[in-house]
């Protein structure tokens, strides 16, 4: 287990994996990324930019791959508020145990869920956010 001295603290994440089951229109979409890619390769040296790991497989189909940080050096801030970690997402207190000094958890690395549910007039939609409906065992 870590603790909040471990040099590993700073490495720990959460992420999501979309696959759109191998359907058209989601490959049109993951087949643009190269393109947004070497927009930032012109912007940014080539070297320091992390190779792509957005695009993954995952046993015959494709993936959209993100993840966020759980922390952040508190070095590395910059007058960012300082957030507590929601209940559904550190249920135990473990994470929060992990901050230590040297870290903290502000709104770069908080991450919100979303649920699109369709309204019942009409067809617009609307988002709700539900943490739990995501996390049903930490």
């Amino acid at each position: 287990m870590y603790s909040p001295t471990s040099k590993h603290i700073r490495y720990l994440k959460q992420g999501v994996s979309i696959t759109g089951l191998g359907l058209d229109h989601f490959m049109s979409q993951v087949d643009m990324l190269p393109d947004i890619a070497a927009l930032f390769i012109r912007a940014v040296s080539e070297d320091k930019i992390e190779p792509n790991t957005i695009v993954g497989q995952q046993d015959d189909v494709t993936t959209l791959n993100t993840s966020n940080r759980f922390f952040t050096q508190r070095k590395d801030t910059h007058m960012g508020k300082e957030l507590h970690f929601h209940r559904d997402i550190d249920p135990h207190g473990t994470l929060t145990r992990l901050l230590g000094s040297g870290f903290v958890h502000t709104e770069e690395n908080n991450v919100s869920y979303y649920e699109r549910v369709g309204a019942t007039h009409g067809g617009d939609t609307r988002y709700v956010t539900q943490p739990q409906t995501y996390l049903s065992s930490i």
